[in-house]
């Protein structure tokens, strides 16, 4: 045993445990021999042994090794990278970077946030202060803070106004909290003869471009209108899937299979060009992100608006070059303004920092001879591309940089409870009040000279339903200032107090907007609809020892409703509003 020791040990020295320099140039299998090796001794060349074994073989390949190194409670490793907005679903998310001999490892680490148990025996259901423990969220809730987000807003005093609703809407509740608004399609597709036929109408494809560029593209230009019909032929797959998408969202009396159909056929194709930077995958990119942002969906938008941006970066999108040609730089110039109104509304509508803020300066005027449609047989055509270039213009000039204002200022009081009776707060909100006249002023004045260039009664119109967009929104801004305050009514007139009067002539003006100009913007008027839905019954649980006003404003909050199903109908939107009205309803029995 022991000559059988010594020999496997003098056979051990005598070979090395890696080739040598030769034969790993040759390729060669190399016998390892000291101090040369078969194949360099036969040949008489100089064998060499490297004095360290191969890199790859000293890596920690396991995740056991990698994980040594990582300091999970502290959470710092290597370079930590932010992921924006993925830390805000209930997980606290990094990213972290291991770089061990020019070789990345990414790992990806949960930590769930531990939400407080109810004490053994205590009840869940019979008190407010079990309440408290069922929904930690609820003191939240119950703080008294300056909120951009209406829906958030008003669902906060409705729950002041009866606690007991919680367990009701405790789902609605978390999807608010998450940024989750609106739900997510799924995409189970069941066949039927019925949307197949639709699909392969002769006329489906003109009808859907038709319904993009009438009713999305007069809000969202990402793209020249045209450059696209010009080279319409040689449009992407990726960008005409979700322009087909996108438009047919738009289209009245839609079939919800083939609503998911063409999202899949979007969702694949904006999959498979994941890598390939170039400037049509970037705006198919934005397009969808925008269109799911307009559906409430704002958290579940951001992972196609970041890659859209590392696009948009790496093409260059931001700075001006000089002596290209002036079809593509109209195309860039569209990307770029349009990038800036939609990371301002995306930032503001989710509370979080601009990724385009330091372009904010760079806004301009798009050239509308860029959004006519040559081959388009419509008379109207130059009038419809000059309000696009105006609305952009007037977006990205006056009303971005306000909304941004309100929002920074939410944060920076957000740590403290608010005095709605204070004067700080009330100059504050006299301030905005005054940004937003400034806007709905600047925009009046540049429609009324648009219009001053056309003079019959089809032209004004059409630069009317522009009007009417800009004072909806500047109505839901109001609204935002003034249902901060809570609803007092006068004992001696019966009257209410002066900034809830305001707040129901805004959600007066925006219903009648939605009646009367429903082509404006289906989708922004159905989110108009549910806030200001949700307004009359934070105003109705809220007065429920003044019966004549409460049945008033049950009437008004009637009609509101109807109208804020048609709507829903129509388009095949969201049904969580819905489902929330129908539930308070039920519990404050509301007679509808």
């Amino acid at each position: 045993m022991e000559i059988i020791t010594q020999k496997a040990i003098v056979n051990k020295k005598s070979e090395s445990s890696i080739s040598c320099f030769s034969c790993r140039k040759k390729r060669i299998r190399c016998g390892r021999e000291l101090p040369k090796c078969e194949w360099c001794n036969k040949r008489g060349s100089e064998c060499v042994y490297p004095k360290k074994s191969h890199r790859r073989r000293n890596e920690p390949t396991s995740y056991s090794a990698a994980q040594n190194k990582l300091n999970f409670k502290s959470g710092s490793v290597g370079n930590a990278t932010e992921l924006r907005g993925f830390n805000d679903f209930g997980l606290n998310f990094q990213a972290q970077n291991l770089q061990n001999n020019s070789n990345e490892i990414n790992i990806f680490i949960f930590e769930p946030i531990p939400r407080p148990l109810p004490p053994p025996g205590a009840s869940v259901v019979s008190n407010q202060t079990s309440l408290d423990l069922l929904l930690p969220s609820l003191n939240l809730l119950k703080s008294k803070k300056f909120e951009t987000s209406l829906i958030l807003l008003l669902t906060k005093q409705i729950i002041q106004a009866d606690p007991l609703i919680v367990p009701e809407i405790d789902w609605f509740i978390e999807k608010i909290e998450l940024g989750v608004f609106g739900g997510i399609t799924k995409l189970s597709l069941h066949i039927n003869q019925d949307w197949i036929q639709e699909l392969f109408e002769p006329n489906f494809k003109q009808k859907v471009i038709d319904s993009y560029f009438k009713y999305f593209h007069s809000m969202v230009a990402y793209i020249s209108k045209r450059n696209f019909f010009l080279n319409f032929n040689q449009v992407s797959p990726v960008l005409m899937s979700v322009i087909m998408y996108v438009g047919y969202l738009y289209c009245p009396r839609q079939h919800p299979e083939l609503r998911k159909y063409l999202k899949s056929s979007a969702l694949i194709q904006l999959k498979k060009n994941k890598n390939r930077f170039n400037i049509t995958n970037c705006q198919a990119y934005y397009i969808f992100s925008y269109s799911m942002l307009f559906q409430g969906q704002a958290k579940q938008s951001i992972p196609y608006f970041n890659i859209a941006c590392l696009m948009a970066s790496a093409l260059g999108v931001h700075l001006d070059i000089p002596n290209i040609h002036m079809d593509v730089q109209s195309e860039r110039h569209c990307v770029r303004d349009q990038a800036i109104s939609h990371d301002s509304h995306l930032a503001n509508t989710l509370l979080c920092q601009p990724y385009y803020l330091f372009l904010t300066p760079l806004v301009t005027i798009i050239d509308p001879f860029y959004q006519i449609n040559p081959f388009s047989d419509d008379p109207f055509e130059a009038l419809h591309a000059q309000c696009v270039s105006t609305c952009r213009y007037l977006y990205n000039r006056y009303w971005m940089p306000t909304t941004t204002h309100m929002v920074t200022y939410s944060l920076m009081i957000s740590k403290a409870p608010i005095d709605y009776e204070s004067e700080d707060f009330k100059l504050k909100i006299k301030f905005f009040n005054e940004l937003l006249n400034h806007c709905q002023v600047q925009t009046l004045i540049s429609f009324t000279n648009l219009s001053k260039q056309y003079q019959t009664s089809e032209e004004f119109e059409i630069i009317t339903k522009h009007v009417w967009k800009f004072f909806a929104m500047y109505c839901r801004l109001q609204m935002i200032l003034y249902a901060q305050f809570p609803p007092v009514v006068d004992p001696h007139t019966g009257n209410l107090n002066s900034s809830t009067m305001k707040a129901i002539h805004a959600a007066n003006a925006i219903y009648n907007i939605a009646k009367n100009q429903p082509e404006c913007g289906a989708t922004m008027f159905y989110y108009y609809l549910s806030a200001i839905s949700l307004y009359y019954m934070s105003l109705i649980t809220s007065l429920a020892n003044y019966p004549t006003l409460r049945a008033k404003l049950i009437d008004k909050f009637r009609a509101i409703y109807q109208l804020f199903n048609i709507y829903r109908v129509k388009y095949c939107l969201s049904r969580d509003i819905i489902q929330v009205l129908d539930i308070m309803i039920a519990y404050f029995k509301i007679k509808l």
